[in-house]
This record gives structure tokens, C-alpha cells and sequence, in this order.
């Protein structure tokens, strides 16, 4: 049996077996392109975020819009991987301004498939048949006679030659796949940046307490080239602290007097560049707890004569309305008008002059 008849056979038997597998791997070839398609327009590589000219920052393989101009990314170049640069710290500002304004996840580094190329088979040679004659016999004349006895010519029989048939063994063809892998960018600092403040907080408030008052602050710095090595916090009042850290710093400080006060910080890296002190910059006004004159006078008022005013108003520190030295002279004369009270309670009194006596007229005379 024939190699063609073979296939009829096949095609008779297994044909609508083989129209359905080929429908089925079609489908499904199609399938996988279009989600292949739909997920390569629904992520955005790195370099893509880096371009767009929206600010975008990537976070966990995830893309954010920067959602407001004060972020948690201060200091740090739209495009960036903040995934190990934010700390701590400031995960609740990430959930507040990024987290709302999700845009898409990151590609992931598919290699593009190379097609390889089929083999193109070589024809199998047909049989050739070769016809080789016979040569005719020529008819000899028979001596003495007239008749010619005719041989009878033989029919040519042909040779058939068979034809080697040659079976091309196919050459392997080596094929190199090349996989386009996207490098993800690395950040590469600018040699000779500063520190940088991120942040200085207290747990305080900053308006509205008296002094002496002991307050808790936080710092927290970064550095995109050194390590940063210490902080110094300046308290405004003439007084600093210092102490070795790496991002984070601490401290603890007690404000004696009323007034306003400017506290700062500045981060020092290992190359000796300092931060600015204007980046964390916190003000604190401390109000004094003595009474102020303006209150003694409003002390003899009835509820109804006495202004609209809360006692924080009434609270004023006496720096701003009286000086030391009229205060003092009121408390003197305070006191001296208690002692000269004192003293005229003490003094003895003029004793009230006797009671006059009148004469008792004499008694009358009896009767001669």
C-alpha cells in the first residue's frame, strides 16, 4: 500500500477528529494572544513610568500617582522605586496619598518567543525507465533457390532500469533564542548632595501651653550618596542637643521661660554636608501662668460687667502687658496697704470721756 493511500485512509477514519483538534489549538492560540494583549495594555514597565509626565512612583510592584504636593517622597525623583527608600516611619502617609490613586501593575520581564524555522524537504527522485532496442535481424538469401525464407523479426523488448530512490536526511538547523530582558533601573545618586530633613514632629501642642513645659520631638532624615551620622537640634532658646543616627533621631528638652520659640534639626552625613535648618522647622509659643494686672482690675466686676473673653484670652503672659518692675511695685503696694490695715487695727483706742455727774438739788425743808 501507497504513502497516498495510506493517508486517504487516515483522512477517512480520523478527518473530523483532526478538523475539530485543529479548531480547538486555533482557539485557544487566539485566546492566549488576546490576554497576552490585554495584560500587556494593562501594566506599564518601569521606563514607561519614569516618561509619563504624570509623577508616578513605584511601590512593590505597583504604580502610584503622586496624589498631593506634600508626599511622603520628599527629596526623591518622579519614576523612583520607593519600595526600600520610604521607612517606617511614614507608612501611613504612603496608605494616604498613594494608595487612592493606584494606576497599574508592573510588567513583568516576558521574554519575546523567536520563531524557529521549519526544514524545507527535498523531493524524492522519480524512477526512470531506460528503453534499450534490440537490434533487427536482416534476412539472408538461401543459395540455389528463388525463395527467400524470411526471419521473423523479434520484438524489441525493454530493459527497465529502476532508479535508486535517494531519502534526503534533514540537517538539523541550530537556532539561537534571544531573550530581551528589561534591566530595571537602579537610582544612581548625584555624588555631592547634602542631607535633607523629611520630617520633625512632636506629640505637643504647639500653641496654647505654659511654660515650663518639657517637650518630646522626632526627627527623620535621609541621604541619597552617605550615611547620615547625627542630628543637632536646636531649641531656640539657646540650647542644643547632639546625638549619632543613621535616619532617626530623638530628643527630650524642657522650656523654662514663656515666649516663641523656632525649633530645628540638621542631619550630618559621613562626607560632612549638612541639611538645611529651614526644611524642619517647628514654632512654639508658651504662655506664662502668673495673673496679669488686666485681671485684677476685671477681679471686682460683676459677671455682667466683665468682657467676653475665656481665660485662655485672660492668660497673657506679663511680659506683653506689664513689665517686671510695675508688677512688682503693685505687689508692694499691695502689702503696704495690708500692713497699714493691720497696724490701725492694732493701735489702742482714745478712751471715752467720763459721764458728767449733775448736782442733786437738796431736799426740801419741812413745814414751820
Amino acid at each position: 500500500m501507497s504513502r497516498r493511500d495510506l493517508i486517504i485512509q487516515f483522512l477517512r477514519k480520523f478527518g473530523i477528529h483532526f478538523a475539530i483538534l485543529l479548531v480547538l489549538v486555533g482557539g485557544t492560540a487566539a485566546a492566549v494572544v488576546r490576554y497576552v494583549t490585554i495584560a500587556a495594555a494593562n501594566c506599564m514597565t518601569t521606563s514607561q513610568a519614569q516618561s509619563d509626565s504624570r509623577c508616578l512612583y513605584i511601590l512593590s510592584n505597583e504604580i502610584y500617582e503622586k496624589g498631593t504636593k506634600s508626599s511622603p517622597h520628599k527629596g526623591h525623583a518622579c519614576g523612583s522605586d520607593i519600595t526600600a527608600i520610604i521607612p517606617s516611619f511614614h507608612t501611613a502617609d504612603v496608605m494616604k496619598y498613594l494608595t487612592p490613586n493606584y494606576v497599574a501593575p508592573v510588567c513583568s520581564n516576558t521574554p519575546t518567543p523567536t520563531p524557529t524555522p521549519t526544514p524545507t524537504p527535498t523531493p524524492t527522485p522519480t524512477p526512470t525507465t531506460t528503453l534499450t532496442p534490440t537490434p533487427t535481424s536482416t534476412p539472408t538469401p538461401t543459395p540455389g533457390g528463388n525463395q527467400t525464407t524470411p526471419t521473423p523479426t523479434p520484438t524489441p523488448t525493454p530493459t527497465v532500469v529502476t532508479g535508486t530512490t535517494v531519502t534526503p536526511t534533514p540537517t538539523p538547523v541550530k537556532t539561537t533564542t534571544k531573550v530581551s530582558v528589561t534591566p530595571t533601573p537602579t537610582l544612581v545618586p548625584e555624588a555631592g548632595i547634602p542631607p535633607k530633613c523629611i520630617q520633625l514632629a512632636t506629640s505637643r501642642n504647639l500653641e496654647g501651653e505654659f511654660a515650663p513645659l518639657t517637650m518630646e520631638l522626632i526627627a527623620n532624615g535621609a541621604d541619597g550618596d552617605d550615611s547620615i551620622v547625627l542630628a543637632k537640634f536646636d531649641f531656640g532658646d539657646s540650647e542644643y542637643f547632639e546625638t549619632q543616627t543613621t535616619g532617626l533621631a530623638y530628643a527630650t528638652h524642657t522650656f523654662k521661660n514663656a515666649g516663641i520659640y523656632t525649633m530645628t534639626v540638621v542631619f550630618t552625613d559621613s562626607a560632612n554636608r549638612s541639611s538645611n535648618p529651614s526644611e524642619c522647622a517647628l514654632p512654639l509659643k508658651l504662655k506664662s501662668d502668673l495673673v496679669t494686672a488686666e485681671e485684677l482690675d476685671q477681679s471686682g466686676l460683676s459677671d455682667g460687667d466683665k468682657p467676653g473673653t475665656t481665660i485662655n484670652d485672660l492668660l497673657v503672659p506679663i511680659t506683653k502687658n506689664l513689665s517686671y518692675v510695675a508688677f512688682a511695685l503693685l505687689i508692694l503696694t499691695i502689702i503696704f496697704g495690708s500692713l497699714k490695715i493691720f497696724f490701725n487695727k492694732l493701735k489702742p483706742k482714745t478712751p471715752p470721756p467720763p459721764p458728767t455727774v449733775e448736782a442733786i438739788p437738796p431736799p426740801p425743808k419741812p413745814p414751820v
